[in-house]
């Protein structure tokens, strides 16, 4: 089982969320993980900007490993700084 690092004020750590890297998530739980709102999400989903699971019309739901892996490949890292002395 792996262990994924928890935060103090995150929503999920007493519900035991990241148990399982395939558990599905609601939109709303996503919302609270990712501070995004309910309607960017649907937003993003409907662009195919986030992946998603459709279970039926009405049914979205997200996987936990597929948002890990989408955090991953959003993530914007800081440039090294140069040094002051460049190569000449």
């Amino acid at each position: 089982m792996a262990c994924y690092p928890t935060l103090p004020d995150n929503p999920f750590s007493e519900r035991k969320v990241f148990d399982h890297p395939d558990r599905l998530l609601t939109i709303g739980q996503v919302a609270e993980l990712t501070g995004l709102t309910v309607g960017s999400l649907y937003h993003y989903v409907s662009q195919k900007r986030i992946p998603a699971i459709r279970l039926s019309r009405r049914c979205l739901r997200f996987r936990l490993s597929d948002l890990q892996g989408w955090f991953e490949e959003a993530a914007v890292y800081p440039a090294r700084e140069r040094s002051s002395r460049s190569e000449r």
